[in-house]
C-alpha cells in the first residue's frame, strides 16, 4: 500500500486501487504529474502487463496516454544489481487525457490472455496479448534472442526470455528498437504544444517516415513552383525556408506596433533543454532576426543569430523550427502573456462597444418615439373630450 491521502482518499476510484501495488502507482500519478505531450517511462516487473488484475490500470492508461514503446527485456536481467529475478518490461507513454484506445497495439496492451497447455506448459498461465504468437512473429516486441517455457521466482509456469549476447550487444539491441519505436509513434506535434496532431497532420508524418525506408506515395505532381517555394519546409532543422523568410517584415519595421499585435512568424525550440523563441522581424544579408526568446526562467525581446542557432550541436541535436506552427500575433500565444500584458489592440472589445452603443442609441430611439406617440394620443383624447 502506498501513502498517498490525495489519492486514497480521493473520490477516484481507480487511483485509489492503484495505491495497492507500487508499480500501478508510479504508472498513474506520473502521468498526473507530466505536462500534456509529455514522456513517461518505467522499466517495471511483468505483473504490470500480464496480470488479469492490472487491466482496469492497464485500460486506463491507454485512455490517458500514447503507447510509444512496450518491450519485454531478458529475465533475471537484474538478479546482479537488485537481487530480484523477476521478469521486467521497459514501457514508454506519452501524455494525452481522455484519448480513445487505438485498435492494434494499444487494445493489445489492456488485453491479457491465456498460454495453453500445447505451447509446453503444464498449466494454464495469463500474459499480455501483446506477446501472443509464434517466437518470429512477437519476438520484435522483446529484447530477446529465444522464448522458451520455464518457471517464474515462484515456480509457476512462465515464458523465459533469454539473451545470446553480452551487454554491448543487448543495450545496442536497445537503443535501436527504442529508437524506431520513439521515430514511428511518438507525436511531435503534442510534444511541443500539447495539441495532439490532425489526421491530416498525421498522414503527412507517416509519408515522411516511409519515404526514410525508401517507399513514396503517388500524388498528383507538384509544380516546379511549389517545388521551389516550399523546399526545406518539412526539414525542421531548416531554421529558415524561402515560404518563411517571404513572409517576415524587415528588421525594426514593426517598432511602432503595440508588442501583442506583432505576428510571430516561426517558433524555435531544442528538444534538450528549455530554450524557446519566436521571430518577429528578420534581417536575411545578416541572418540577424528580433523576437522573443527564453532559457526556461522568463521572456526578453531581443536579436537572434540564425548562424548561432544553426551551430548548436549537443549529442547530435540541435535547435529546431516548429513545422507544426503557423504565424500568429504575440497576444495570442498563451506563453508570452508575460510580454505582452495586454499590450495589443483590443478589436473585440472595440467592436463590442460600438455594439453595444448602436443597440442603446436604438433603444432611446424607440422610447423617444413611445413619448412623442403617447403625447400625440393624450393631446388627441384632450381634443376630442373639448369638443365634445
Amino acid at each position: 500500500m502506498v501513502y498517498d491521502r490525495e489519492y486514497s482518499k480521493g473520490k477516484d476510484t481507480l487511483k485509489r486501487e492503484s495505491t495497492r501495488a507500487i508499480h500501478n502507482y508510479f504508472f498513474v500519478k506520473g502521468l498526473d504529474c507530466i505536462k500534456e505531450g509529455g514522456l513517461l517511462a518505467f522499466i517495471t516487473s511483468q505483473g504490470v502487463l500480464d496480470s488479469p488484475r492490472n487491466e482496469a490500470i492497464r485500460r486506463y492508461l491507454m485512455q490517458n496516454s500514447r503507447l510509444i514503446s512496450a518491450l519485454r527485456l531478458p529475465s533475471g536481467m537484474f538478479s546482479d544489481n537488485a537481487g530480484t529475478d523477476v521478469g521486467s518490461d521497459l514501457i514508454v507513454l506519452q501524455k494525452q487525457t481522455g484519448k480513445e484506445i487505438s485498435k492494434g497495439i494499444e487494445q493489445q496492451f489492456v488485453e491479457t490472455v491465456s498460454v495453453p497447455k500445447e505451447e509446453g506448459s503444464s498449466v494454464v498461465f495469463k500474459h499480455n496479448s501483446l506477446f501472443v504468437g509464434d517466437w518470429k512473429d512477437i519476438s520484435h516486441r522483446t529484447i530477446a534472442t529465444e522464448r522458451i517455457m520455464g518457471t517464474d521466482p515462484y515456480g509457476r509456469p512462465a515464458w523465459e526470455y533469454r539473451f545470446t549476447g553480452g551487454i554491448e550487444e543487448m543495450a545496442e539491441s536497445l537503443r535501436t528498437r527504442l529508437s524506431l519505436e520513439m521515430e514511428q509513434r511518438i507525436d511531435r506535434k503534442l510534444y511541443e504544444t500539447g495539441i495532439p496532431m490532425t489526421e491530416v497532420e498525421r498522414e503527412a508524418e507517416a509519408e515522411k517516415q516511409l519515404r526514410k525506408l525508401g517507399i513514396t506515395i503517388s500524388r498528383e505532381k507538384e509544380t516546379e513552383k511549389t517545388k521551389t517555394e516550399d523546399k526545406g519546409i518539412n526539414d525542421a532543422y531548416n531554421l529558415m525556408p524561402n515560404s518563411v523568410r517571404k513572409q517576415l517584415p524587415k528588421l525594426y519595421s514593426t517598432e511602432k506596433e503595440l508588442i501583442g499585435d506583432k505576428i510571430a512568424y516561426a517558433r524555435y525550440f531544442f528538444p534538450m533543454g528549455a530554450y524557446t523563441a519566436y521571430l518577429l522581424e528578420y534581417d536575411p544579408k545578416s541572418r540577424i532576426g528580433f523576437g522573443a526568446v527564453t532559457m526556461g526562467y522568463g521572456w526578453e525581446l531581443g536579436n537572434m543569430s540564425l548562424d548561432e542557432m544553426e551551430g548548436v550541436k549537443v549529442r547530435g541535436l540541435g535547435i529546431e523550427r516548429d513545422l507544426y506552427f503557423s504565424p500568429k500575433k504575440l497576444h495570442e500565444i498563451a506563453e508570452l502573456e508575460e510580454i505582452v500584458r495586454g499590450q495589443y489592440t483590443k478589436e473585440e472589445v472595440v467592436a463590442e462597444e460600438i455594439k453595444e452603443e448602436v443597440i442603446t442609441k436604438g433603444r432611446n430611439r424607440d422610447k423617444v418615439k413611445e413619448t412623442v406617440t403617447v403625447a400625440s394620443e393624450n393631446d388627441t383624447q384632450i381634443m376630442e373630450n373639448t369638443i365634445s
